[in-house]
């Protein structure tokens, strides 16, 4: 007898047609509730370390380059060197506060012993503080990175304390004696290298005449400079610098220029 070639469909046991019912209510519930769900969050991945053709921002190098001039050239900026000085300290603020007129006072940290109250008079006056090393060390780059330290930061700070906590904004090298580590350390702990355009020498007292000539010729070979003017209020006898200010101050007034500070 030949074999029938027809493919049976398997016979599914009672007990498997029993539990259809619930299989078919399992997917179905599957189905509805899944799309509810929240989608699974990603995991981020931590980003992978530099490798040697990764570019590194380089880092950004201090400002240290020197202030000379101003870029507003209708405003002037006085400055005075090695103060303070109980005797011509007071005597130049009286000078500034009877015209309107506003000073940068590059002081010498050890020189404020047992005269805070001086530096804080200055600051309260409406002045600014410009470090100018704590004890006026002309051979300032020469010394070991210790000593340029003391007296590059270790000055800013006690000049801060003596003027009430007062920011320093500036450092003057003593004799105008700079380096590329004293430029970057000042211009690293916040203050600006500063130096000037305008020098009537009146620390040599060539006479109040002289001083009052002396920058009159040189702010008008800067314009369109803003001037910045070195003059002093400490390390000897300063009449005749006094007396040349009280006449200087009108001058500039007449030529048109206001009073500030050193801003590049």
């Amino acid at each position: 007898m030949l074999q029938s070639t027809r493919t049976r469909r398997p016979r599914i046991p009672p007990f498997r047609r029993r539990e259809l019912p619930s299989i078919y209510l399992a997917v179905l519930v599957f189905g509805l509730v899944v799309p509810l769900l929240p989608p699974l969050r990603e995991t981020t991945r931590p980003a992978p370390p530099p490798t040697a053709e990764t570019e590194i921002p380089a880092p950004v190098e201090p400002r240290a380059a020197l202030l000379n001039k101003l870029a507003d050239s209708h405003t002037v900026a006085l400055t005075f060197d090695d103060g303070p000085d109980p005797r011509w300290s007071p005597r130049i603020l009286a000078i500034l506060k009877r015209h309107g007129a506003v000073a940068t006072f590059c002081m010498v940290s050890q020189n404020t012993a047992g005269h805070e109250a001086l530096v804080k008079q200055i600051v309260d006056a409406g002045m600014r503080l410009c470090d100018h090393s704590r004890t006026h060390d002309e051979q300032l780059p020469d010394r070991d990175p210790e000593r340029i330290d003391e007296e590059v930061v270790g000055a800013g700070q006690t000049l801060s304390a003596a003027g009430g906590g007062a920011p320093v904004d500036w450092f003057r090298a003593p004799g105008g004696n700079w380096s590329t580590e004293v430029a970057e350390l000042s211009a690293e702990h916040g203050m600006q290298p500063l130096s000037w355009n305008v020098d009537p020498r009146d620390w040599e007292r060539p006479g109040a005449d002289a001083i009052v000539a002396a920058v009159q010729q040189q702010i008008a070979q800067q314009a369109p400079d803003g001037p910045i003017v070195l003059l002093h209020d400490g390390g000897g006898d300063r009449e005749q610098t006094a007396e040349a200010l009280e006449r200087l101050i009108p001058w500039l007034v007449e030529q048109g220029y206001r009073f500030g500070f050193p801003v590049p």
